[in-house]
């Protein structure tokens, strides 16, 4: 089969791949595409401008939710896994973990509608909320 010359210099991605090749993935591959939403959901649960603080660990959590998605695909039944790569899925989960626990488990409470907002929406809806 011929592949494309695209898909030719593009690197094999696994759970221990490099961060430098993470982040230069194509952004058509399922992995990309992971990492996009990851970050996306994470920004939205923090109220969706994180300060930098807050935009390191979005970053962390998402590169560390590709491995631990790339290593589940690889083997998902318990016998296929060595005990050092066993230990490494729970270290990552764990950290993880952590990282989620430090961005906040609760997320950021919706904002109630404003009285202009309440004011723009037809009679009918407005009584509705009341």
């Amino acid at each position: 089969m011929k592949y494309p010359a695209y898909m030719l210099d593009m690197p094999k991605i696994g759970p221990y791949s490099r961060c430098a090749t993470l982040r230069k993935l194509d952004k058509r591959t399922k992995e990309a595409r992971l990492l996009q939403a990851m970050r996306a959901e994470l920004c939205t649960h923090v109220g969706g401008k994180p300060n930098i603080a807050q935009q390191i660990l979005i970053d962390q959590a998402a590169q560390l939710r590709l491995r631990i998605a790339l290593m589940e695909a690889e083997g998902t039944d318990p016998g296929e896994m060595s005990e050092r790569r066993q230990v490494q899925f729970l270290a990552w989960t764990g950290a993880l973990t952590r990282l989620l626990k430090d961005l906040g488990l609760q997320g950021v409470p919706e904002k109630p509608p404003s009285l202009s907002d309440v004011m723009r929406k037809p009679a009918p809806e407005r009584s509705a909320l009341a």
